[in-house]
């Protein structure tokens, strides 16, 4: 869909994520997170002339507490 312009029907929250409804060009209706849309807030980097990161921080620290959970109930495991 990319290029295309549709139509906000509205925004609502889905799941704590900010999420536009759009009319499809079938008349039907498509959620989409705004972070993916032109309506997006600015990236700070691109502001600064500098490359977007390609991790975040915030998806970094999910992945050490996933890898945390793993390893205790690895652990568990091992005793049990």
């Amino acid at each position: 869909m990319r290029g295309q312009s549709l139509a906000v029907v509205k925004s609502q929250d889905i799941a704590g994520i900010e999420t536009l409804i759009l009319r499809g060009s079938l008349g039907g209706a498509i959620p989409v997170p705004r972070e993916w849309t032109d309506r997006a807030d600015p990236c700070g980097y691109a502001e600064l002339g500098m490359p977007a990161p390609v991790l975040r921080v915030s998806c970094l620290l999910v992945l050490v507490e996933m890898l945390d959970r793993i390893d205790q109930n690895t652990e568990k495991e091992l005793d049990g």
